[in-house]
Protein backbone atom coordinates (compact mmCIF):
# COMPACT_ATOMS: atom_id res chain seq x y z
CA UNK A 1 0.00 0.00 0.00
CA UNK A 2 2.81 2.40 0.85
CA UNK A 3 4.45 1.61 -2.48
CA UNK A 4 1.29 1.94 -4.57
CA UNK A 5 0.14 5.16 -2.91
CA UNK A 6 3.53 6.89 -3.11
CA UNK A 7 4.78 9.10 -5.93
CA UNK A 8 7.72 11.30 -6.83
CA UNK A 9 8.29 14.38 -8.96
CA UNK A 10 11.40 15.71 -10.60
CA UNK A 11 12.85 19.14 -9.92
CA UNK A 12 11.90 20.20 -13.45
CA UNK A 13 8.25 19.24 -12.89
CA UNK A 14 8.11 21.16 -9.61
CA UNK A 15 9.58 24.23 -11.32
CA UNK A 16 7.03 24.08 -14.15
CA UNK A 17 4.16 23.60 -11.71
CA UNK A 18 5.27 26.56 -9.61
CA UNK A 19 5.56 28.72 -12.74
CA UNK A 20 2.05 27.79 -13.89
CA UNK A 21 0.61 28.37 -10.44
CA UNK A 22 1.89 31.95 -10.28
CA UNK A 23 1.40 32.77 -13.98
CA UNK A 24 -0.96 35.60 -15.04
CA UNK A 25 -2.15 36.60 -18.52
CA UNK A 26 -3.50 39.83 -20.01
CA UNK A 27 -6.36 39.28 -22.45
CA UNK A 28 -7.85 41.82 -24.87
CA UNK A 29 -11.35 41.30 -26.30
CA UNK A 30 -12.86 43.09 -29.30
CA UNK A 31 -16.61 42.58 -29.75
CA UNK A 32 -18.47 43.26 -33.01
CA UNK A 33 -22.20 43.97 -32.83
CA UNK A 34 -23.60 42.33 -35.95
CA UNK A 35 -26.78 44.44 -35.89
CA UNK A 36 -24.68 47.61 -36.01
CA UNK A 37 -22.80 46.52 -39.13
CA UNK A 38 -25.60 44.56 -40.79
CA UNK A 39 -27.63 46.14 -43.55
CA UNK A 40 -29.94 43.12 -43.77
CA UNK A 41 -33.63 43.78 -43.52
CA UNK A 42 -35.79 42.22 -40.87
CA UNK A 43 -36.79 38.65 -41.85
CA UNK A 44 -40.29 38.30 -43.19
CA UNK A 45 -42.90 36.03 -41.66
CA UNK A 46 -42.56 33.72 -44.67
CA UNK A 47 -38.77 33.45 -44.21
CA UNK A 48 -39.25 32.63 -40.54
CA UNK A 49 -41.80 29.96 -41.40
CA UNK A 50 -39.55 28.41 -44.06
CA UNK A 51 -36.62 28.26 -41.65
CA UNK A 52 -38.87 26.72 -39.00
CA UNK A 53 -40.11 23.98 -41.33
CA UNK A 54 -36.63 23.25 -42.72
CA UNK A 55 -35.09 23.00 -39.23
CA UNK A 56 -37.97 21.45 -37.31
CA UNK A 57 -35.63 19.13 -35.40
CA UNK A 58 -34.07 22.18 -33.73
CA UNK A 59 -37.40 23.19 -32.21
CA UNK A 60 -38.65 20.02 -30.56
CA UNK A 61 -39.75 19.35 -27.02
CA UNK A 62 -38.00 16.08 -26.06
CA UNK A 63 -40.03 12.97 -25.42
CA UNK A 64 -40.68 12.29 -21.76
CA UNK A 65 -41.95 9.53 -19.54
CA UNK A 66 -43.07 9.04 -16.02
CA UNK A 67 -42.79 5.68 -14.27
CA UNK A 68 -44.28 3.86 -11.33
CA UNK A 69 -41.78 2.27 -8.99
CA UNK A 70 -41.36 0.31 -5.79
CA UNK A 71 -38.25 0.62 -3.70
CA UNK A 72 -36.39 -1.02 -0.84
CA UNK A 73 -34.05 1.10 1.28
CA UNK A 74 -31.96 0.31 4.31
CA UNK A 75 -33.36 3.38 6.09
CA UNK A 76 -36.94 2.13 5.74
CA UNK A 77 -35.95 -1.22 7.27
CA UNK A 78 -34.25 0.27 10.33
CA UNK A 79 -37.55 0.81 12.15
CA UNK A 80 -38.45 -2.87 11.86
CA UNK A 81 -35.30 -4.22 13.54
CA UNK A 82 -35.41 -5.14 17.23
CA UNK A 83 -32.17 -5.69 19.16
CA UNK A 84 -31.83 -8.78 21.35
CA UNK A 85 -30.56 -7.95 24.85
CA UNK A 86 -28.79 -11.31 25.07
CA UNK A 87 -26.78 -10.46 21.96
CA UNK A 88 -25.68 -7.16 23.50
CA UNK A 89 -24.53 -8.99 26.63
CA UNK A 90 -22.57 -11.51 24.56
CA UNK A 91 -20.94 -8.75 22.53
CA UNK A 92 -19.95 -6.94 25.72
CA UNK A 93 -18.34 -10.08 27.12
CA UNK A 94 -16.39 -10.53 23.88
CA UNK A 95 -15.33 -6.89 24.10
CA UNK A 96 -14.08 -7.33 27.68
CA UNK A 97 -12.11 -10.43 26.67
CA UNK A 98 -10.59 -8.60 23.71
CA UNK A 99 -9.55 -5.61 25.80
CA UNK A 100 -8.01 -7.91 28.39
CA UNK A 101 -6.12 -9.68 25.62
CA UNK A 102 -4.58 -6.37 24.56
CA UNK A 103 -2.91 -5.91 27.93
CA UNK A 104 0.82 -5.16 27.85
CA UNK A 105 3.41 -6.03 30.48
CA UNK A 106 6.79 -4.39 31.09
CA UNK A 107 9.28 -7.15 31.72
CA UNK A 108 12.94 -7.73 32.49
CA UNK A 109 14.74 -11.06 32.36
CA UNK A 110 18.00 -12.86 33.00
CA UNK A 111 18.91 -15.44 30.37
CA UNK A 112 21.40 -18.27 30.74
CA UNK A 113 21.82 -20.03 27.41
CA UNK A 114 21.89 -23.83 27.23
CA UNK A 115 25.06 -24.04 25.10
CA UNK A 116 26.82 -27.40 25.40
CA UNK A 117 26.39 -27.79 29.13
CA UNK A 118 22.69 -27.63 30.04
CA UNK A 119 23.32 -28.93 33.54
CA UNK A 120 25.78 -26.13 34.26
CA UNK A 121 23.36 -23.60 32.83
CA UNK A 122 20.58 -24.92 35.06
CA UNK A 123 22.82 -24.75 38.09
CA UNK A 124 23.84 -21.17 37.31
CA UNK A 125 20.26 -19.93 36.86
CA UNK A 126 19.17 -21.57 40.12
CA UNK A 127 22.06 -19.89 41.91
CA UNK A 128 20.95 -16.53 40.57
CA UNK A 129 17.37 -17.26 41.65
CA UNK A 130 18.59 -17.87 45.22
CA UNK A 131 20.50 -14.56 45.17
CA UNK A 132 17.33 -12.78 44.16
CA UNK A 133 15.42 -14.48 46.97
CA UNK A 134 18.07 -13.16 49.36
CA UNK A 135 17.50 -9.60 48.14
CA UNK A 136 19.98 -9.18 45.31
CA UNK A 137 19.21 -6.44 42.76
CA UNK A 138 17.62 -7.90 39.60
CA UNK A 139 19.04 -5.24 37.27
CA UNK A 140 22.56 -5.63 38.61
CA UNK A 141 22.49 -9.43 38.24
CA UNK A 142 21.13 -9.11 34.69
CA UNK A 143 23.93 -6.74 33.69
CA UNK A 144 26.56 -9.07 35.15
CA UNK A 145 25.24 -12.53 34.27
CA UNK A 146 22.52 -12.40 31.58
CA UNK A 147 23.55 -13.88 28.24
CA UNK A 148 20.99 -11.92 26.25
CA UNK A 149 23.17 -9.35 24.44
CA UNK A 150 20.18 -7.15 23.63
CA UNK A 151 18.79 -6.63 27.13
CA UNK A 152 21.72 -7.36 29.48
CA UNK A 153 23.29 -3.87 29.19
CA UNK A 154 19.88 -2.42 30.11
CA UNK A 155 19.56 -4.54 33.24
CA UNK A 156 17.49 -7.16 31.40
CA UNK A 157 14.82 -4.65 30.31
CA UNK A 158 12.62 -6.05 27.50
CA UNK A 159 10.23 -3.12 27.35
CA UNK A 160 6.47 -3.59 26.94
CA UNK A 161 5.39 -7.07 25.91
CA UNK A 162 1.99 -8.06 24.47
CA UNK A 163 0.50 -11.50 23.98
CA UNK A 164 2.14 -13.09 20.97
CA UNK A 165 5.43 -11.21 21.28
CA UNK A 166 7.32 -13.93 23.14
CA UNK A 167 7.67 -17.71 22.97
CA UNK A 168 4.88 -19.59 24.71
CA UNK A 169 6.56 -20.68 27.99
CA UNK A 170 7.98 -17.19 28.59
CA UNK A 171 4.66 -15.51 27.74
CA UNK A 172 2.63 -17.90 29.89
CA UNK A 173 4.81 -17.27 32.93
CA UNK A 174 4.85 -13.48 32.40
CA UNK A 175 1.06 -13.11 32.08
CA UNK A 176 0.40 -15.18 35.20
CA UNK A 177 2.61 -13.03 37.44
CA UNK A 178 1.71 -10.18 39.74
CA UNK A 179 3.29 -6.75 39.32
CA UNK A 180 6.74 -6.63 40.98
CA UNK A 181 7.08 -10.42 41.22
CA UNK A 182 10.01 -12.52 39.99
CA UNK A 183 9.32 -15.87 38.34
CA UNK A 184 10.88 -19.21 39.04
CA UNK A 185 13.15 -20.73 36.43
CA UNK A 186 11.45 -20.74 33.00
CA UNK A 187 12.85 -22.92 30.24
CA UNK A 188 12.53 -22.05 26.53
CA UNK A 189 14.43 -23.01 23.40
CA UNK A 190 16.75 -20.08 24.12
CA UNK A 191 17.77 -21.28 27.59
CA UNK A 192 16.75 -20.63 31.19
CA UNK A 193 15.07 -17.38 32.23
CA UNK A 194 14.29 -15.49 35.39
CA UNK A 195 11.55 -12.95 34.67
CA UNK A 196 10.56 -9.84 36.59
CA UNK A 197 7.24 -8.12 35.93
CA UNK A 198 7.90 -4.38 36.23
CA UNK A 199 4.51 -2.93 35.30
CA UNK A 200 1.15 -3.62 33.66
CA UNK A 201 -0.92 -1.45 31.35
CA UNK A 202 -4.00 -2.00 29.26
CA UNK A 203 -7.10 -0.37 27.79
CA UNK A 204 -9.76 0.81 30.17
CA UNK A 205 -12.81 -1.44 30.02
CA UNK A 206 -15.83 0.78 29.40
CA UNK A 207 -19.15 -0.03 31.02
CA UNK A 208 -21.90 -1.81 29.13
CA UNK A 209 -24.02 1.34 29.36
CA UNK A 210 -21.36 3.23 27.38
CA UNK A 211 -20.85 0.44 24.82
CA UNK A 212 -24.54 -0.37 24.40
CA UNK A 213 -25.21 2.17 21.63
CA UNK A 214 -22.22 0.96 19.65
CA UNK A 215 -23.35 -2.66 19.95
CA UNK A 216 -26.96 -1.78 19.06
CA UNK A 217 -25.81 0.06 15.94
CA UNK A 218 -23.65 -2.87 14.91
CA UNK A 219 -26.42 -5.42 15.46
CA UNK A 220 -28.95 -3.27 13.61
CA UNK A 221 -26.54 -2.73 10.75
CA UNK A 222 -25.97 -6.48 10.36
CA UNK A 223 -29.68 -7.27 10.65
CA UNK A 224 -30.65 -4.55 8.17
CA UNK A 225 -28.02 -5.73 5.69
CA UNK A 226 -29.41 -9.26 5.89
CA UNK A 227 -33.05 -8.18 5.52
CA UNK A 228 -32.15 -5.77 2.71
CA UNK A 229 -30.41 -8.54 0.79
CA UNK A 230 -33.32 -10.96 1.23
CA UNK A 231 -35.92 -8.36 0.20
CA UNK A 232 -33.86 -7.28 -2.81
CA UNK A 233 -33.62 -10.88 -3.99
CA UNK A 234 -37.34 -11.38 -3.46
CA UNK A 235 -38.18 -8.12 -5.24
CA UNK A 236 -36.09 -9.07 -8.26
CA UNK A 237 -37.69 -12.51 -8.44
CA UNK A 238 -41.31 -11.35 -8.08
CA UNK A 239 -40.93 -8.48 -10.55
CA UNK A 240 -39.46 -10.85 -13.13
CA UNK A 241 -42.04 -13.60 -12.61
CA UNK A 242 -44.95 -11.12 -12.77
CA UNK A 243 -43.87 -8.64 -15.47
CA UNK A 244 -47.28 -7.15 -16.24
CA UNK A 245 -47.85 -5.24 -13.00
CA UNK A 246 -46.48 -4.49 -9.55
CA UNK A 247 -49.47 -5.85 -7.64
CA UNK A 248 -47.84 -9.10 -6.55
CA UNK A 249 -44.70 -7.27 -5.43
CA UNK A 250 -46.73 -4.83 -3.37
CA UNK A 251 -48.84 -7.54 -1.75
CA UNK A 252 -45.97 -9.91 -1.00
CA UNK A 253 -43.41 -7.39 0.29
CA UNK A 254 -45.75 -4.75 1.69
CA UNK A 255 -44.28 -2.02 -0.49
CA UNK A 256 -45.89 1.17 -1.80
CA UNK A 257 -46.13 2.15 -5.46
CA UNK A 258 -44.66 5.61 -6.13
CA UNK A 259 -44.81 7.67 -9.33
CA UNK A 260 -42.13 9.99 -10.67
CA UNK A 261 -42.59 13.32 -12.40
CA UNK A 262 -42.03 13.41 -16.16
CA UNK A 263 -38.38 13.10 -17.16
CA UNK A 264 -36.40 12.95 -20.40
CA UNK A 265 -33.64 10.63 -21.49
CA UNK A 266 -31.04 13.07 -20.19
CA UNK A 267 -32.54 14.77 -17.16
CA UNK A 268 -34.84 13.94 -14.28
CA UNK A 269 -35.60 14.44 -10.61
CA UNK A 270 -35.88 12.02 -7.70
CA UNK A 271 -34.85 8.51 -8.67
CA UNK A 272 -34.71 9.74 -12.30
CA UNK A 273 -31.62 11.73 -11.42
CA UNK A 274 -29.90 8.36 -11.65
CA UNK A 275 -28.66 7.69 -15.19
CA UNK A 276 -29.30 3.94 -14.88
CA UNK A 277 -32.97 4.59 -14.06
CA UNK A 278 -33.38 6.89 -17.09
CA UNK A 279 -31.65 4.44 -19.42
CA UNK A 280 -33.82 1.53 -18.28
CA UNK A 281 -36.99 3.65 -18.40
CA UNK A 282 -36.30 4.26 -22.10
CA UNK A 283 -35.24 0.67 -22.79
CA UNK A 284 -37.27 -1.63 -25.05
CA UNK A 285 -38.26 -3.78 -22.08
CA UNK A 286 -39.98 -0.93 -20.23
CA UNK A 287 -40.89 1.59 -22.93
CA UNK A 288 -41.96 -0.72 -25.77
CA UNK A 289 -42.93 -3.99 -24.06
CA UNK A 290 -44.43 -2.34 -20.97
CA UNK A 291 -42.82 -4.85 -18.61
CA UNK A 292 -41.42 -4.43 -15.13
CA UNK A 293 -37.75 -3.54 -15.17
CA UNK A 294 -35.03 -5.65 -13.66
CA UNK A 295 -33.97 -4.53 -10.20
CA UNK A 296 -31.97 -1.27 -10.36
CA UNK A 297 -29.37 -0.36 -7.74
CA UNK A 298 -29.53 3.36 -6.99
CA UNK A 299 -26.80 2.84 -4.40
CA UNK A 300 -25.77 -0.09 -2.18
CA UNK A 301 -28.61 0.72 0.26
CA UNK A 302 -31.36 1.56 -2.25
CA UNK A 303 -32.89 -0.57 -5.03
CA UNK A 304 -35.96 -0.04 -7.22
CA UNK A 305 -38.08 -1.75 -9.86
CA UNK A 306 -39.86 0.53 -12.34
CA UNK A 307 -42.58 0.19 -14.97
CA UNK A 308 -43.98 2.66 -17.48
CA UNK A 309 -46.81 4.92 -16.34
CA UNK A 310 -47.01 7.29 -19.34
CA UNK A 311 -44.97 8.11 -22.43
CA UNK A 312 -45.20 11.49 -24.19
CA UNK A 313 -43.47 11.46 -27.61
CA UNK A 314 -41.30 14.35 -28.77
CA UNK A 315 -43.43 17.23 -30.11
CA UNK A 316 -42.69 20.33 -32.13
CA UNK A 317 -42.70 23.65 -30.30
CA UNK A 318 -45.32 25.93 -31.93
CA UNK A 319 -43.91 28.49 -34.36
CA UNK A 320 -45.31 31.35 -32.32
CA UNK A 321 -43.15 30.38 -29.36
CA UNK A 322 -39.89 30.27 -31.34
CA UNK A 323 -40.55 33.00 -33.94
CA UNK A 324 -38.41 35.64 -32.18
CA UNK A 325 -35.60 33.13 -31.75
CA UNK A 326 -35.65 32.27 -35.47
CA UNK A 327 -35.71 35.98 -36.35
CA UNK A 328 -32.49 36.50 -34.40
CA UNK A 329 -30.89 33.50 -36.09
CA UNK A 330 -31.73 34.84 -39.54
CA UNK A 331 -30.55 38.38 -38.72
CA UNK A 332 -27.20 36.95 -37.56
CA UNK A 333 -26.86 34.87 -40.70
CA UNK A 334 -27.66 37.83 -42.97
CA UNK A 335 -25.43 40.12 -40.89
CA UNK A 336 -22.31 38.21 -41.92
Amino acid sequence: SAFVNSAFVTKQQVTKLAALDTQTRDVYVLTFNIEHFSTAAKPTAEEIKQFYEANMQRFMRPEKVKVDYVEVTSDSLAQTVQVDEQQIQEMYEEYVDAVSGREERKASHILIQLSDAPAAAKEKIELLAKQLEQGADFSALAKEHSEDPGSAPEGGDLGWVALGDMVKPFEQALFEMQKGAVSGVVETQFGYHLIKLEDVRGETVESIEVKRYEFEDELKKDAIASIFYDMSERLASLAYENPDNLDVVVEDLGLKVNTTDYFSRFEGAGIAENEKVRNIAYSALVLEQGSNSDIIEINPDHVVVIRLNEHVPATAIPLAEVSSKIENILRVQKGH
